[in-house]
């Protein structure tokens, strides 16, 4: 996040939820310290970096306008180089779960178990929400019938992905539903199974 931070001068914003806070696990952590320095753009207050200026007060429109360009392109080239994903059997998946932190955990054992009863299903976990990673989901689209998002929420992941895959201009054969539990509950693996047995059943249905 720090590194991000400092690379694009924006604000990283760290999603987790009340179970990961209450969670113990081994934690690798890196072998090497990297000192990134100065960068050119700060105001330290040396002599070096005397003359930078922070300010964000525009008077002229176009001006103004040709700043927010700047910033546009600047959230192109975010969303083209840091889309983060962690795919687990997705490549011959007919159903896809989409679910993050720790949804996820129950998504990937439901996907097991699935998979043992003969339904090859898969789990996308997105590790960045904005820029979501449609790139990384698209090669999967093409063999999944349906798309199940599993979240602890109202919906709020399942409109990250519908709003992605509109941009891009995919998702228009993948039909999405979802399961949702709300106020700290978690999603049950029976639940998610059910949910996934569901969505294929009902594309028999449709066929």
């Amino acid at each position: 996040a720090f590194d991000l931070a400092q690379r694009y001068r924006n604000p990283v914003v760290i999603l987790a939820d009340g179970f990961l806070g209450q969670m113990t696990g081994r934690v690798v952590l890196p072998d090497r310290i990297v000192r990134p320095g100065l960068p050119a753009w700060a105001v330290p207050g040396d002599a070096a970096h005397r003359g930078n200026l922070v300010t964000s007060i525009l008077l002229d429109p176009h001006e103004f306008e040709g700043h927010n360009r700047v910033l546009v392109a600047k959230y192109a080239r975010m969303t083209a180089a840091e889309q983060r994903a962690a795919p687990y059997l997705c490549e011959d998946a007919e159903v896809l779960l989409v679910a993050c932190n720790t949804p996820s955990q129950l998504a990937k054992g439901a996907v097991r178990t699935l998979r043992e009863q003969g339904i090859r299903a898969g789990l996308f976990r997105p590790q960045t929400l904005w820029p979501f990673p449609v790139e990384a989901l698209r090669p999967f689209l093409g063999r999944a019938q349906r798309i199940v998002v599993v979240e602890a929420s109202d919906g709020q992941i399942e409109d990250e992905l519908r709003l992605a895959l509109s941009h891009a201009g995919l998702g228009a054969g993948n039909p999405i539903s979802h399961v949702r539990r709300l106020g700290g509950v978690l999603p049950s693996q029976a639940e998610i199974v059910a949910a996934a047995r569901g969505a294929l059943a009902s594309r028999e249905v449709t066929a």
